[in-house]
């Protein structure tokens, strides 16, 4: 059966920290005493490990997004790299770009089936094998750089994208299963857009590595993967505190997915479940839509920025690596207040549509002048953060529970076509017309589909009741579902 009935579990009236809420520990019981056996010897403190203890669950989104550190450094880390890369591999621009390519060629339709992958698999055990595959690309790309290889750097890039975009649905899955109420959307930001420190250290960082190691590339890629080593340590940790906090409740794997709000499909077949995606509201495919084109308006510009910068604005190679990182420091930073803004106030259409308004306007700017750098980057990045603080939580919250992890893989498989794409389009432009304005008029109209988008998504938004209206403060409950009536919901229709 698919639906079976909740644990039985003492809910508090008031407590709005998570999809199941057992009686918390007291504040002096810490985390750490967890680890031991509890005083009646029976396991794990119920009380401690629970998804209702707010710093274990923080703890827990704290991992989860240092988990992705390692997979955004070494998808950037070539980026800072361009000039050198082309001169000492003897390719083009057009090859350059191939290599994003590349590390987005499986994801078209990965993601979508990662979705699947971990309703079946389960979190822990999808998290784990695809934090593997994270760390097996960047050792394959370290071999070829040393030997200045370019198609084992291809085939490297191949096997880390088997990895590098369907452990984000994993992730996704795990802030859904731990966070719930008004929190939600919050987390889910956070989780999504604090990894893109990984980006930010490879942009600042790889310029100063390239030459203190001697012009070498081939060390430069294994500082790459002893980040992604310490990502796969990050999905240990959270698989044992998953495990740990599962077990001391004695609640099966099913259950506790379902009730956190990421159901399992159990019984189901490929094909069925596939059907399950038909059933997905139109919304979610504007959504995804959206943002195949606006992820691409910025992730396609920030793959050549270095080299533009340099040759644009005669910057340094160290300071065209710090500018670069700029669209991404930004919603590091202020990822947080947009996700609480959200989750109080709503307002996910209206940020959606201004958002993808910047992405034109900026690469407009760039296309027919030469506007300030510094201050260009810096809007791009609040546009960028408006819309990841936007976006995700738009895909969760007008879905079924069932349907979240598939919905999510649908979102990011459309994320991946536009930035495995748009690459070569930029490229092939660069090689012809020896220069980038070409390639910003490309962004552009990039910015300019993702703003019509964005109309499109306000209307079908007003036609189905306003969905996207509303704070992300409640859950999808069904009718033969016997959870809690104060158990706290994630999305109200």
């Amino acid at each position: 059966p698919r639906h079976r009935a909740a644990p039985t579990m003492e809910f508090r009236r008031g407590d709005n920290v998570g999809p199941l809420h057992p009686e918390p520990a007291t504040e002096s019981e810490s985390i750490l005493s967890a680890f031991n056996v509890s005083r009646r010897g029976k396991g794990p403190d119920p009380r401690v490990w629970s998804h209702a203890n707010a710093r274990l669950r923080f703890l827990v989104l704290g991992l989860g997004s240092f988990m992705m550190i390692g997979s955004y450094y070494t998808l950037d880390m070539i980026s800072p790299l361009q000039v050198q890369l082309e001169s000492k591999l003897k390719i083009d621009a057009l090859q350059y770009n191939a290599l994003f390519t590349m590390y987005n060629a499986p994801n078209f339709i990965l993601p979508f089936f990662g979705g699947i992958i971990v309703d079946r698999l389960g979190i822990r055990t999808a998290s784990l094998v695809f934090a593997i595959i994270c760390l097996a690309g960047p050792l394959i790309m370290m071999l070829g750089a040393y030997d200045l290889n370019y198609n084992w750097i291809l085939v490297g890039r191949f096997v880390f994208g088997l990895g590098g975009e369907a452990i984000s649905v994993c992730q996704g899955a795990l802030i859904t299963k731990w966070f719930g109420g008004w929190e939600l959307a919050l987390a889910l930001s956070v989780s999504l857009e604090l990894p893109r420190l990984g980006s930010v250290l490879a942009y600042n960082l790889q310029p100063y590595l390239y030459v203190a190691f001697d012009q070498s590339l081939g060390d430069c890629f294994a500082v790459a993967c002893g980040v992604s080593g310490a990502s796969l340590l990050c999905a240990i940790i959270i698989a044992n505190i998953d495990w740990r906090t599962d077990n001391a409740h004695s609640t099966s794997a099913y259950e506790i997915e379902e009730y956190s709000g990421f159901e399992v499909l159990a019984g189901l077949s490929w094909r069925d479940e596939i059907r399950e995606a038909r059933k997905l509201p139109r919304l979610i495919w504007l959504l995804a839509l959206s943002a195949m084109f606006s992820y691409a308006s910025v992730l396609c510009f920030n793959n050549i920025a270095n080299e533009f910068l340099q040759d644009r604005y005669n910057m340094s190679h160290k300071r065209a690596g710090f500018v670069q990182s700029l669209p991404f420091l930004v919603p590091t930073l202020s990822i947080w207040a947009f996700g609480y803004i959200i989750d109080r106030f709503g307002g996910k259409v209206q940020m959606i549509a201004i958002s993808s308004v910047v992405f034109m306007s900026v690469h407009v700017a760039f296309a027919t002048g030469r506007p300030n750098p510094i201050a260009m980057l810096l809007i791009l990045g609040l546009g960028y953060t408006m819309y990841a603080a936007s976006i995700w939580p738009s895909a969760v919250s007008i879905v079924e529970n069932h349907q979240w992890g598939i919905a999510t893989g649908i979102v990011v498989t459309a994320i991946d076509i536009g930035a495995g794409i748009g690459p070569l389009f930029v490229g092939a432009l660069k090689r012809h017309y020896n220069n980038y304005d070409a390639s910003e008029v490309f962004l552009a109209a990039l910015g300019g589909v993702a703003m019509l988008m964005a109309v499109w998504i306000k209307r079908e938004n007003d036609r189905t009741g306003r969905p996207l209206d509303g704070q992300t403060s409640t859950v999808h409950a069904k009718k033969d579902d016997t959870l809690h009536e104060h158990a706290p919901l994630i999305s109200e229709r």
